[in-house]
Order: structure tokens, then C-alpha cells, then sequence
């Protein structure tokens, strides 16, 4: 019996486009939690496509349009309308416009670690400042002091912008959260980070869960995909089943 064919591994524009679908499915997740009007979509439009050609990046540009769509709809504009534009974007201009609507990361002031120098503190004269242990994957006891004010999600920001030269770091802070080394409970995004912990908690920086698109697999370690055009990394958190590995 022939053995079945492995998927090619994704490279140069298909991993870009694979990038922006996964970041796309972690934001649908969260968006239809917050507006009751908006249905996922997504998955069932990334299942239309052939597992084997994600590869592809032509194959892969259908998804990229019913993102561009999501995100109207969560703006409440009808696919009608959105249909009408759509063939008078380029493709570059469609990229763009995905990427720009989806959670980016903008540019954080500095983590001040004790283990460097001369970094901008994420803290103010005068601020109250808390001093914190953070697990950055195997970057292990970070200390910090960070502003008591600050929320979860401006702390991941600082970290990923402090330590974007590791490879398994990506840029997107809708990907990360924190959570508490003691019991594992996640930080609440909304919450400022004086009340939810004191002086020395160890915090770890954890990679969110997607939703699993139909008929794919999570991978048993970490993939990661490393853009040297953009110097950009993106996760890879799900696998088709036929892919060698």
C-alpha cells in the first residue's frame, strides 16, 4: 500500500498567509465572545481548502478574503457591501487591510530587567511599582519592575518587544497571555495588574490555544516559522493530518 504524501512545509508568502489565519481565528474567537451578532466562519473556510495546499499560497487567499469579510461583519457592514469593494482590491491591498484589522502590537517602552542595562522602565516618577519573577519560555526568573497600573496585555507587549530575538517569539499579543506560576490561573486581561498580584510573583508567559480548524491536528512540540524577509515569527498551531512529522 503507497504511503500517503506528506504536506510541503508552508514558505515565504503561504507562511505569511498561514500567519494571519491563525492570528484571525484567535481574534474571531474572542470577537464572538464579545458581540453576540458575529458568527465563526473561519474555520469552515480554512476546512474548503486542501489540507495538502496549504502550501499554497493562491489556495490559501479565499481564507484571506473571508477574514477581510469577519471583520466587516464585526463592524456590522453586510457582505453585500463588502462584496461590492472587494474585487477593487489588490491583493497586496487586501493583505494589508487583514493585517492592519487584526490585534497588532504597537511599539511598548522597554521591560526594565535587572539583568540589563540602560532599558526604558515600563514605570513613571512617582508610580507604584511592582517587582516580578516571568518565565519567558526558557528565559527563566526575569525580574522586572513593571507599573502596578499597567494591564496583562501591555506586559506582553513589553516582553515580546524585550525579547524579540528569540525565534519562538511572535509579534502578535493577541497570542500570549500570563498566568500565575503558583496555581496556573491566567491573568484577567482587564484587570490592572496591582490587583491581581503583589511583590515577587512568578508569572509565565504562555502561548494561547487556537481553535483547531476541522480535520487538523495540534503538533506534539512547538513549530515555528521564521519570515527573514520581515524578520517576523509565526507559530504554527496546527498541522493537516497527512503531514510527515
Amino acid at each position: 500500500m503507497a504511503a500517503a504524501a506528506a504536506a510541503p512545509a508552508p514558505t515565504g508568502k503561504a507562511a505569511r498567509l498561514l500567519g494571519l489565519v491563525q492570528r484571525a481565528l484567535a481574534w474571531e474567537a474572542d470577537a464572538t465572545r464579545e458581540k453576540d451578532f458575529l458568527k465563526p466562519s473561519l474555520s469552515a473556510a480554512l476546512g474548503k481548502v486542501d489540507a495538502m495546499k496549504w502550501g499554497d499560497a493562491a489556495a490559501l487567499m479565499p481564507v484571506i478574503k473571508e477574514i477581510y469579510r469577519q471583520q466587516q461583519r464585526a463592524d456590522q457592514k453586510p457582505d453585500s457591501v463588502t462584496d461590492m469593494f472587494l474585487p477593487f482590491l489588490t491583493e497586496d491591498q487586501l493583505l494589508r487591510a487583514v493585517e492592519q484589522a487584526l490585534p497588532a502590537l504597537e511599539t511598548p517602552p522597554r521591560l526594565k530587567s535587572k539583568r540589563g542595562e540602560g532599558r526604558r522602565p515600563l514605570m513613571s516618577p512617582g508610580s507604584t511599582r511592582l517587582e516580578l519573577r516571568i518565565d519567558v519560555f526558557e528565559e527563566k526568573d526575569q525580574e522586572a519592575l513593571v507599573l502596578s497600573d499597567l494591564k496583562p496585555p501591555e506586559l506582553v507587549a513589553a516582553i515580546l518587544q524585550e525579547f524579540q530575538k528569540m525565534n519562538c517569539l511572535g509579534d502578535s499579543v493577541a497570542g500570549y497571555r500570563l498566568v500565575k506560576a503558583a496555581d496556573s490561573s491566567p491573568l484577567d486581561d482587564a484587570v490592572r495588574l496591582g490587583d491581581q498580584v503583589g511583590p515577587k510573583t512568578v508569572l509565565i508567559l504562555e502561548e494561547k490555544e487556537i481553535p483547531l480548524p476541522e480535520g487538523t491536528r495540534r503538533p506534539p512540540d512547538g513549530i515555528y516559522l521564521h519570515e527573514t524577509s520581515t524578520g517576523k515569527t509565526f507559530r504554527v498551531g496546527w498541522l493537516p493530518p497527512r503531514w510527515a512529522g
